[in-house]
């Protein structure tokens, strides 16, 4: 048991927040310290106290493992989701910020095509389109990625494109990306689902 106890408090140093919680993720606060300390303690206690009863039966030994094992486990899960519930902030998004929107025009939602040539336009309000070639990040501008079904069909810093798809029903992700090719901050995405003809 005494083993139990030293390994348990291992893991609640090695885990204790001096930078980043490791439950919560990102910068800790004050109060993100300050609870996972409060908890940390408290399974300890609660364990010392089960380890530390004197061998032997009886209703006041049982009562006392009792009251050790609801101490560590309130303090244990104290320590694992009190930061996040009660002393956690959102960290700050590291990404780029845009105010832009996207619209897919075509194709609209539910629409139907003849053949399996389905065109694609697209409008970009509140930001620049630029060349897929421009991977550094510059305010306001982005390109576009194309997904279909789930697989990304295009890179691309044209609003308009063809798709030639085989016959049946398609959906269409379009995501307008900062020029490194990841997200905005705020993701800013639309959908639409169609079907194909073929042909």
């Amino acid at each position: 048991m005494r083993t139990v106890l030293v390994i348990s408090i291992l893991v609640i140093l090695q885990a204790s927040p001096a930078y980043a919680h490791p439950f919560t993720g990102g910068p800790s606060t004050a109060p993100q310290i300050a609870i996972s300390i409060a908890g940390a303690l408290a399974t300890l206690v609660g364990l010392w106290i089960m380890l530390r009863s004197s061998p032997g039966t009886g209703a006041a030994l049982a009562r006392k493992r009792r009251w050790g094992l609801i101490i560590a486990a309130v303090g244990f899960t104290t320590f694992l989701l009190g930061p996040d519930l009660f002393g956690g902030s959102t960290p700050a998004c590291v990404r780029p910020e845009t105010q832009a929107q996207i619209e897919i025009v075509s194709p609209a939602e539910g629409q139907q095509f003849p053949e399996s040539n389905v065109p694609v336009e697209l409008e970009v309000t509140g930001g620049k389109i630029a060349s897929v070639g421009s991977t550094q990040n510059k305010p306001g501008e982005g390109h576009l990625h194309i997904s279909v079904d789930g697989r990304l069909a295009s890179m691309t810093g044209e609003a308009a494109q063809t798709l030639e798809l085989p016959a049946g029903p398609h959906k269409l992700d379009v995501e307008y990306v900062a020029n490194d090719h990841a997200p905005f901050c705020t993701r800013v995405i639309d959908s639409a689902s169609f079907t194909a003809a073929g042909g």
